[in-house]
């Protein structure tokens, strides 16, 4: 999947009723963070695979030793 960046985003949303902004406050805020803890997971994994990549297999304990 390709990475995609946004740059700028506009939203605007009409809201009726008492308190309707407040719950969508909390709704977005709820996405949020469950979106930047996905992201940061996603990164760590990254970071992860890039180090197991790097290590020669004698490091790791898993080949054999010269």
């Amino acid at each position: 999947m390709a990475d995609i960046s946004i740059e700028r985003l506009e939203i605007t949303v009409e809201l009726d009723g008492a308190g309707a902004e407040a719950q969508f406050v909390r709704l977005f805020d709820g996405h949020i963070r469950r979106w930047w803890a996905d992201e940061q997971a996603r990164q760590a994994d990254s970071r992860f695979a890039e180090r197991e990549r790097l290590l020669p297999d004698t490091l790791r304990g898993h080949g054999a030793v010269p």
